[in-house]
C-alpha cells in the first residue's frame, strides 16, 4: 500500500479526518497481517511529526522513518540526474561537467529544485538562446543566493517571467484564466481536462508543454 503526500489529506483539526487517518496509521499498523507494507510519503508538518516521534520512541517500533534530506550519498544521485538531463545536445547545446557540478551543488538535496531548473535551462525547445547561455542567465539572476538554492517560489517566478511578460495583458488574462480553474479544482486537472474548460479561448496559446 503506497500513500503519497499524506500531509494533504485534509485540513489539521482535532478529530478531523486528517488526524483520524494519522492514527489510524500510526496507532493501528502493527494489527495488520505481517504480509502487508505500507510505503507512506509526507512533508515534515508538526501533527505528522508528532506521530512519528512517537513511534521512534517506542522499543520497537512498527514504522521505519527515512527523512529524505538524511539521505546517503543524496547528493551523488542528483549531481547524476543533472549530469544525465543537461549533458546530453539537443540541438541547443549542453553544460560541461563543471556546470553540472554547480547545478547539482545549488540544488543542496532538494531533487525537484534540480529538476525544475534542469528543465528551465535546457529551454524546452526555445529558440534563440543556447543552453549554456539559459545556464549562465540563470546563474545571474541568483547571484546573492550563491551558497544555497533559492527557494522553489523564487524559482517559479524565474520561470514564469521567462515564458511571459507580467506586462503582457493577452498573456496574463491567459495564466489568471488557467489558474483561477487549477486553485479551484476539488482535485487536479489534466491539461485535457483544462482544454475543454477553456472553451471559447484560444487553448492551443493559453496551454502548451
Amino acid at each position: 500500500m503506497i500513500i503519497d503526500a499524506l500531509d494533504e489529506s485534509g485540513k489539521r483539526e482535532d478529530d478531523g479526518p486528517r488526524e483520524k487517518l494519522l492514527s489510524l496509521l500510526f496507532d493501528r499498523l502493527h494489527e495488520l497481517p505481517q504480509c502487508f507494507h505500507v510505503f507512506i510519503t509526507s512533508r515534515p508538518e508538526s501533527d505528522v511529526m508528532q506521530y512519528l516521534q512517537g513511534q521512534e520512541s517506542l522499543d520497537t517500533p512498527a514504522i521505519q522513518v527515512q527523512y529524505m534530506h538524511n539521505i546517503k550519498d543524496t547528493n551523488g544521485d542528483i549531481y547524476k540526474y543533472v549530469c544525465y538531463r543537461m549533458m546530453k545536445d539537443t540541438g541547443s547545446g549542453a553544460l560541461n561537467e563543471h556546470q553540472c557540478k554547480i547545478l547539482a551543488k545549488r540544488a543542496g538535496e532538494f531533487f525537484q529544485w534540480a529538476d525544475i531548473v534542469c528543465t528551465f535551462v535546457r529551454g524546452d525547445g526555445k529558440g534563440g538562446i543556447s543552453v549554456p547561455a539559459r545556464f549562465e542567465l540563470f546563474m545571474g539572476l541568483n547571484e546573492s543566493s550563491a551558497n544555497k538554492p533559492p527557494a522553489l517560489d523564487k524559482v517559479y517566478e524565474i520561470i514564469l517571467d521567462d515564458a511571459f511578460s507580467v506586462k503582457d495583458e493577452y498573456a496574463m488574462t491567459g495564466y489568471r484564466s488557467i489558474m483561477s480553474q487549477v486553485l479551484a479544482a476539488f482535485e487536479p486537472l489534466s491539461r485535457a481536462t483544462l482544454q475543454r474548460l477553456q472553451t471559447g479561448h484560444d487553448k492551443n496559446t493559453i496551454i502548451h508543454k
